[in-house]
């Protein structure tokens, strides 16, 4: 009997102190620093991630719950970054986390399926279902560019125009396509409403995509090669003037154009400008690196207003002011080896793969925000030497070794080519 009673009491004790463990690891896992309190509300504000988000602090940055580095203050990059449609299937993941990144805006395309306006390439997820769960999921100051990629009658596009009007705040969405007509009509349907006028891609742009196609590579923005491709088929191709677009639609009006004609034509801003436009976007059908290096090359008052590409937010945004993530705003000093490479590293680095840097750090290199491998010694702003204390590694590499190639790179730097 008494033994009984014994194992009984050991029992409940062994309860009680492991409810305790539970309980005290709750408490650490969910209690928000006070130090991290004032931090965006998008904001990861966990003990264990404390040096990270404070040493990123110290460069105008934070992570996000997603795991993303963005900008605390969104008014430091110069354009709007605006997200593209990724994998159909996982469209309400990347809605839900686009409320949780530094993305503004977001495009997805849209067709007629059976009278009904369906989501590019899904016949499963209809256009209420998605203007609901964004409405539901992301910040009041995040758009929704709707693409439509249909030939559209003045009965569909007014159904379109309704279920959008009904779901969204005017200022949450707004409409672009290839074809003037379609945006003419949405103008009789919506006085108040922004229209963007795609331009089809550049010659050159498409024989490169034919090419990386041939060569089994792809990049997002494949909707719009394809409308691209079907406008010349039937001789619908469109680089509309800005006074024209001015005239058919008025000012709430803009022109998207191809990252390549956009540095072909330099007046195109001057003349978007002139007729008082609202906004000039650039895209690129030739993949996000080559997107963000032309971006670069621009001067600040020559950069668009909007850019449309799968690259991050931040690298957008670094490649187009070199001021962003420069250090020393707090003057926060790291204790760990993390926070010790976020104050290192080049302004333009990748400060989400800081496992990925520490290997390359050692050897010299860094990985950027477009995840190329790059000399530290070619790196626009200068590094501070990481203390030893927190990077284990040789203090010098001989001569004879050659690079750690333990993580495998994204992509090697090359001489810069005319694409």
């Amino acid at each position: 009997m008494l033994r009984t009673v014994l194992f009984n009491i050991t029992v409940v004790m062994l309860l009680l102190l492991i409810a305790c463990g539970y309980n005290k690891s709750d408490k650490t896992d969910y209690t928000i620093p006070k130090s991290l309190a004032h931090l965006p509300q998008n904001a990861e504000k966990t003990i264990k991630n404390k040096d990270i988000q404070l040493s990123l602090e110290d460069r105008g940055l934070y992570k996000t719950k997603l795991g993303t580095v963005t900008l605390i203050d969104p008014s430091e990059c110069p354009i709007i970054t605006q997200a593209i449609q990724g994998d159909v299937t996982d469209l309400t993941n990347q809605i839900t986390e686009l409320g949780l990144s530094g993305y503004q805006s977001l495009k997805v395309g849209i067709q007629l399926v059976n009278d009904r306006w369906h989501i590019l390439n899904s016949t499963n997820t209809d256009l209420k279902t998605l203007l609901r769960h964004f409405i539901n999921s992301t910040q009041a100051d995040q758009t929704l560019n709707l693409e439509i990629l249909s030939n559209a009658n003045k009965r569909q596009l007014a159904q379109l125009n309704s279920m959008t009007t009904k779901a969204m705040p005017n200022r949450r969405y707004y409409y672009s396509a290839f074809d003037i007509e379609t945006l003419s009509t949405l103008r009789e349907l919506n006085i108040s409403v922004y229209l963007g006028l795609i331009w089809d891609p550049s010659h050159q742009s498409l024989a490169k995509m034919k090419d990386s196609l041939n060569n089994h590579q792809s990049f997002f923005l494949s909707d719009s090669y394809r409308q691209s491709l079907r406008n010349r088929q039937t001789k619908k191709t469109y680089h509309l003037s800005a006074k024209k677009l001015k005239t058919t639609l008025g000012t709430n009006a803009g022109l998207h154009v191809d990252i390549r004609s956009y540095g072909k034509y330099p007046t195109i801003l001057k003349r978007v400008r002139q007729q008082q436009l609202a906004n000039v976007a650039t895209y690129s059908i030739n993949g996000p690196i080559y997107h963000v290096k032309q971006l670069q090359s621009l001067r600040r008052n020559r950069l668009p207003n909007i850019a449309i590409s799968s690259a991050s937010s931040f690298a957008m945004c670094s490649a187009t002011n070199n001021k962003i993530a420069s250090t020393g705003r707090t003057g926060y000093l790291p204790t760990s080896t993390a926070g010790s490479l976020i104050k290192a590293l080049p302004a333009d680095a990748n400060f989400e793969k800081l496992a990925e840097q520490e290997s390359y750090y050692i050897e010299g290199l860094y990985l950027n925000a477009l995840g190329i491998v790059r000399s530290l010694a070619s790196a626009t702003s200068p590094q501070q030497k990481i203390s030893r204390q927190h990077v284990e590694g040789p203090k010098a590499v001989p001569k004879d070794r050659g690079m750690n190639n333990t993580v495998k790179p994204i992509v090697i730097s090359v001489p810069e080519s005319n694409q």
